[in-house]
């Protein structure tokens, strides 16, 4: 029997781990735009260039998936975890937040990614990255 995930101890291991998701979920998107950008370029290119777009292609499609599973594992994990602190009665700040200004989970979302700049630098060259992408 798979043992029970740990309620967050506080909102800084909770706020860890949503972050950690939030950067998952940008390499994700990262990918993502490049397998969609090899794929768009793939048609266009000289026919001597085909074989490299072949293998750029492939080699960004596997990342994509691999991002996309380690970033749904990631999330998966939070919300077990962050299930497990409210049915301790220890909901994170954040729901207090997103209760008060009746936020939907997209909006929960966003005051992360807002977040996450605020308290490490690691995201920016992220989001630098996804400035012009749409979700």
């Amino acid at each position: 029997m798979p043992k029970k995930p740990k309620p967050y101890s506080d909102n800084a291991v909770y706020l860890e781990a949503e972050l950690e998701w939030v950067e998952a979920r940008c390499i994700h998107l990262h990918a993502r735009r490049m397998a969609s950008n090899t794929v768009r370029d793939f048609p266009v290119s000289a026919p001597e260039q085909r074989d490299t777009n072949r293998l750029r292609l492939f080699a960004w499609q596997k990342r994509k998936n691999d991002t996309q599973r380690t970033e749904r594992w990631l999330r998966m994990q939070v919300d077990e975890r962050l299930k497990q602190t409210r049915s301790a009665h220890r909901p994170p700040a954040l729901d207090g937040l997103c209760r008060s200004y009746a936020l939907s989970a997209e909006e929960r979302t966003i005051v992360l990614l807002a977040a996450a700049t605020s308290l490490t630098r690691a995201f920016e060259p992220l989001f630098a990255d996804l400035s012009d992408f749409e979700c």
